[in-house]
């Protein structure tokens, strides 16, 4: 846990809002329990598919009743703050600590990315969390079409790549249930996990949500072959089961972009893990839209 210090030192850190305001870290919880999730930086993929579990596996409205207020704090530059959320439709408030050297994270104990035999053994004791949807050469694609996709200002200042993060339940007042920090760069605690923390039972009753229990139920019989265009088929033909929000995990979007035609690929690594790049990418949806179609 935090130490009486450690909650003074820390409240009293400026925090910088979307409008470039700054206020008071602790202003945030002084009044009511609140649960922070710290990035790493705008530019982490892992953290991006945190944010998207976020998104996935949380009831917002059961969250909403509860009264505990949750933020997220990034480390890079505030004018990012307003393209990055829209990545997610994050309905929740989104800081930057913008002080020198990260002052707010090394008051909280959060750490920096292992470098050499630490990075090994953080990596053997500390597995993978299970929100971590995509590898090294995806999650670079997925950032980049996020990044397109939203028009994201890329002359901002991203972070400091080295920082971890972490998650905490805070107040009211001077008070501290719950901390994890993170001990490598995929290391975020599990969002349910975070939340039970604060008192709040906010599981989606579809576990991974927005369309994955309808992905796994009822497989499409469209093959890949058919959105990379060998055989293409029209969909008018076909029936719509369902019609879910995307995702966004942006593969669809990229590789749409670039055809004449508006068919694109949902990514079924945001439904199942395992996803590392093209080979992955299987299966049935329409992804300019930004809706994904389930068909049979």
């Amino acid at each position: 846990m935090l130490s009486a210090a450690q909650l003074t030192q820390a409240a009293c850190v400026p925090v910088v809002r979307e409008n470039g305001l700054r206020i008071q870290f602790g202003e945030l919880w002084r009044m009511q329990r609140t649960v922070v999730l710290f990035i790493r930086h705008f530019w982490c993929p892992m953290c991006q598919d945190y944010l998207a579990s976020l998104m996935r596996d949380v009831d917002h409205a059961a969250l909403a009743r509860s009264g505990v207020r949750l933020v997220v704090i990034g480390c890079g530059s505030h004018g990012l703050i307003r393209s990055y959320r829209q990545i997610f439709h994050l309905p929740y408030e989104l800081f930057v600590d913008a002080s020198p050297g990260q002052t707010l994270y090394r008051t909280l104990g959060m750490g920096r990315v292992p470098s050499g035999s630490q990075r090994a053994r953080s990596s053997t004791e500390h597995p993978v969390g299970s929100y971590v949807r995509h590898g090294a050469v995806s999650g670079l694609a997925m950032v980049v079409a996020h990044a397109l996709r939203v028009g994201m200002p890329v002359w901002e200042r991203g972070g400091d790549a080295s920082q971890l993060g972490g998650e905490f339940v805070l107040g009211p007042g001077l008070t501290c249930t719950y901390v994890h920090r993170m001990p490598n760069t995929a290391g975020h605690a599990p969002i349910v996990d975070v939340l039970a923390a604060a008192g709040v039972r906010a599981a989606r009753s579809d576990p991974g949500g927005q369309g994955t229990v309808a992905a796994r139920t009822m497989r499409p019989s469209i093959s890949s072959p058919f959105m990379h265009g060998a055989g293409r088929r029209d969909t008018k033909a076909l029936s719509v089961v369902r019609e879910e929000a995307c995702g966004s995990c942006g593969a669809c979007e990229a590789l749409c972009r670039g055809s004449k035609h508006r068919f694109g690929i949902y990514c079924l690594g945001r439904m199942e893990r395992g996803c590392d790049g093209p080979s992955s990418l299987k299966f049935f949806s329409i992804g300019c839209s930004g809706r994904v179609s389930l068909y049979r």
